[in-house]
């Protein structure tokens, strides 16, 4: 899943990790929660490193893998990639919200 804030990946990801009974790594938790425990803001690198080896360890063990977070970073979808089983695909779903002055945030 990727997506900008707001545009509803979070939404679509638990539906959809619901529905094929697949693990869901949100980022965006994973992020908030080291902010919180280490009082830092820089943490998006080691955020997506904890996200890719909750992915792996589950690819390992066979189960589907759900994956929200923002997502439009080439080096990010490459070590992703790199995880997947050879048996496994990545299907990559975008949320977008092209109305303007529905997704104006003040």
């Amino acid at each position: 899943m990727r997506g900008v804030s707001g545009s509803g990946k979070s939404t679509v990801a638990r539906k959809l990790a619901s529905e094929m009974k697949a693990v869901l790594v949100e980022y965006d938790d994973i992020k908030s929660g080291l902010v919180d425990l280490l009082k830092n803001d820089n943490l998006a690198p080691t955020s997506y490193e904890i996200s890719r080896n909750l992915i792996k360890s589950n690819l390992i063990i066979g189960n589907n893998v759900i994956f929200d977070s923002l997502g439009y970073f080439e080096e990010n979808y490459k070590k992703c990639k790199k995880l997947l089983p050879k048996d496994y695909k990545m299907v990559i779903i975008e949320c977008r919200c092209d109305d303007n002055n529905i997704y104006a945030i003040d």
